[in-house]
């Protein structure tokens, strides 16, 4: 749903779009395999959002467009000299980690002064979302820790400024999870390469409800069922698979796209087109706004995504947000439109059903689904 495009980012995707890297040692035999656990925040306006985490109920009956419930996931991290806590989202889609040094109301700030193992690299870091979120500041080098796992030396953007009206959505930070470095490995990459995780791969474990799980140099076969399915990413500067075909009550659409999965995304979303030609397929459908839809809220959508030569099923607990208005006959959908032509974003509608891993052993890397428990 976001990156950060800058020159570097264009310099990388020009070295990494002709060849992967072929001399990386992929496994530490003497590293770990560390879960901790993930908070699930909601942050929503005029509307509350129940228990389920899925169904939207407006606080009045009256009508109008529907606000959105952002789900997001954030992970306790220790950065400093001494150490102080953050909550830190966690995020599949952006490219560098961050965390801000201003003020802000029930938020924990990053003030460099304080944590002696500080040090400032003299570089201007930026951030930027396709939601409108910008922020800028400096990049800075410390101590980063989760879980027993401590890097000494993890760079990370310090943002002196955060536009509205996303300074509450963010947590404390991001703490970013990408395939690729643009101006500095991530948390994970550093960890394995201090030989602290035994591979390098990490796994989530995003349920509709509850806590949240994150787990580095391996996966916890305990959070799901059968086999783990495994797509090729498609593009190396995002983990980008390739949606084959999408269902709707077992029908094929021939709908083709290459789609990123985004952690911070709470839709599935597709481009215009192919969004038109899955909810031509439900009776009474509508569109709602200029990237919502709604369907009757008795109906059972029955939608599922073919990748790898494999059907995901999406349940309706997944695609239902909710109805328009308090009692009313139809729902919002989970899938939107408005990604750019040709390509999707599988957020936690999707990513909620299925234990999700990140696995940068392999050249192309791979992403590996598997249903939860």
């Amino acid at each position: 749903m976001k990156i950060l495009l800058s020159i570097s980012l264009t310099l990388a995707a020009l070295a990494l779009s002709t060849a992967w890297p072929l001399t990386r040692k992929i496994c530490f035999p003497g590293g770990g395999v560390v879960s901790v656990k993930l908070k699930h925040i909601h942050v929503h306006a005029e509307t509350l959002c129940n228990q389920t985490g899925t169904s939207l109920v407006r606080k009045t009956a009256h009508a109008g467009p529907l606000m959105e419930v952002h789900h997001l996931f954030a992970v306790a991290v220790t950065i400093g000299t001494p150490p102080k806590e953050y909550e830190l989202v966690v995020d599949t889609s952006s490219a560098e980690t961050w965390v801000t040094s201003v003020a802000r109301h029930n938020h924990t700030s990053y003030v460099p002064s304080e944590s002696t193992s500080s040090e400032n690299q003299y570089q201007h870091f930026r951030f930027h979302n396709g939601e409108g979120a910008t922020g800028k500041g400096n990049l800075f080098m410390d101590n980063l820790m989760i879980a027993e796992v401590m890097v000494e030396s993890q760079i990370f953007g310090v943002l002196k400024s955060l536009s509205d009206p996303f300074k509450s959505l963010y947590g404390d930070g991001i703490l970013a999870l990408p395939p690729f470095d643009v101006k500095s490995p991530s948390f994970v990459d550093n960890a394995f390469d201090e030989e602290k995780l035994s591979e390098i791969i990490f796994a989530l474990y995003l349920p509709r409800t509850g806590e949240g799980e994150l787990t580095m140099g391996g996966v916890n076969t305990t959070r799901y069922t059968g086999n783990l399915t495994y797509i090729p990413v498609s593009c190396p500067l995002v983990w980008q698979v390739t949606i084959e075909d999408i269902t709707s009550r077992g029908r094929s659409l021939g709908i083709t796209l290459e789609a990123s999965i985004d952690t911070t995304a709470s839709s599935i979303i597709l481009d215009k087109r192919s969004a038109y030609n899955l909810f031509r397929t439900v009776r009474g459908a509508k569109r709602y706004t200029a990237r919502h839809w709604t369907f009757p809220c008795h109906s059972s959508p029955d939608f599922s995504i073919m990748m790898n030569g494999v059907r995901f099923k999406i349940p309706k607990a997944s695609i239902n947000l909710g109805p328009v208005v308090a009692g009313g006959r139809d729902c919002v959908s989970a899938i939107m439109s408005g990604a750019e032509e040709g390509h999707a974003v599988l957020g936690l509608a999707f990513v909620q059903n299925y234990y999700t891993v990140f696995d940068k052993t392999t050249y192309p890397h791979r992403v590996g689904f598997a249903p939860i428990i």
